[in-house]
């Protein structure tokens, strides 16, 4: 007789900063197909509130994403995740059952569903300054990863271009500034990514589930 996991209810709110190897703006945004026809990306999330039944959320930063051959919707999807060293076990137990998607909910279970190849979760410090567009990550230890976030700069006159997407569809974020990134540098055991000066995002997040 097979048992049936009961994923309890959860939510999560905070900020979260992203970037990837598309151009500015991201046509995956749309489920498009990817600038240059795969896709190398990364979502930094810092929770400042947030249950998963009786574990508590609040203070968990972990770094998540990975590669996609093709549109990230076709799948075959690798997926990599980084927990902050200061995280408890029960709340990597719970970001990594969520990571893992299977009817745990937005956004978890539509990257899981497109998702083939699954690194073990991997931990490491990491030091995030929250400042909307202009945030910075670092992480240190066997991962590393620097990113910084900018507003685009008109090719033209060298002024900032000041860009938000209001997306009401979107599963990872319905609001979010777009920019670029002046530096995004990924490096561990498993995969390896410079996106530097391409898309870059910031948005508050509330997810939740199941």
């Amino acid at each position: 007789m097979s048992v049936t996991e009961v994923i309890p209810n959860w939510f999560m709110r905070g900020e979260m900063v992203g970037s990837c190897n598309c151009a500015w703006g991201c046509p995956c945004n749309f489920q498009a197909e990817p600038t240059y026809g795969f896709c190398d990306g990364f979502y930094t999330i810092v929770v400042e509130q947030g249950r998963y039944g009786d574990v508590v959320l609040d203070g968990a930063v972990f770094v998540w994403g990975g590669h996609a051959p093709g549109a990230i919707h076709a799948g075959e999807g690798t997926s990599v995740l980084v927990f902050d060293r200061s995280m408890t076990p029960d709340q990597r137990a719970a970001i990594e059952r969520l990571w893992r998607g299977g009817g745990t909910g937005s956004p978890f279970d539509e990257f899981a569903s497109v998702t083939d190849i699954w690194h073990d979760p991997m931990e490491a410090s990491i030091d995030v300054h929250l400042d909307g567009i202009h945030s910075r990550v670092t992480v240190t230890g066997d991962v590393k990863y620097s990113l910084e976030l900018d507003r685009i700069r008109n090719p033209v006159t060298g002024e900032e271009e000041i860009t938000f997407l209001d997306h009401p569809t979107g599963f990872t974020s319905t609001y979010a500034e777009l920019g670029m990134s002046r530096t995004a540098v990924f490096e561990s055991a498993v995969a390896s990514f410079d996106t530097s000066g391409m898309y870059a995002e910031h948005a508050k997040i509330h997810y939740q589930g199941p």
